[in-house]
């Protein structure tokens, strides 16, 4: 895991439990080779589903999931 990435997991765990108590989620990022899984990126979803709310919540995680890494392979990395 990228130094960087273990600082924002850590940034985003630290500011979200601190507003809400509760879950902390968010979607990270890499490049597996051969028997190796390199995180390079992460990124935080800021909001956690209420009750009932999950199956929204999830199809949104997965959009936001797609478009992200399509952007970010669009600019290569």
């Amino acid at each position: 895991i990228d130094g960087l990435v273990v600082m924002k997991i850590i940034n985003h765990c630290q500011n979200q439990l601190v507003q809400t108590d509760d879950v902390v989620s968010g979607v990270l990022l890499g490049v597996s080779s051969n028997d190796t899984l390199e995180i390079t990126h992460s990124f935080p979803n800021l909001e956690v589903p209420e009750d009932g709310e999950h199956d929204d919540y999830a199809n949104e995680i997965s959009a936001y999931s797609t478009q992200m890494i399509r952007q970010l392979r669009d600019v290569n990395l």
